[in-house]
């Protein structure tokens, strides 16, 4: 993100990270655990649409509850 080497152990972990920093930058309301719970979700449900679909749909619900 800084333009360091990283340490992760996968792309995996790289990607959820760099989810995560995405997220919360973009949508500041949103608290670190929602945001952590939607990236771990958004890659061990991406082959199931019916759950990621709801997952994202959480998360957007979760974004508009909280700018208020």
């Amino acid at each position: 993100m800084d333009g360091t080497p990283h340490s992760f152990s996968s792309n995996k972990e790289f990607t959820i990270e760099i989810l995560k920093y995405l997220i919360l930058n973009m949508f500041p309301n949103l608290n670190q655990i929602q945001v952590e719970k939607f990236s771990i979700e958004f890659f061990n449900n991406c082959e199931d649409y019916k759950i990621f679909k709801s997952s994202v749909r959480d998360l957007m619900i979760s974004s508009r509850s909280f700018s208020s």
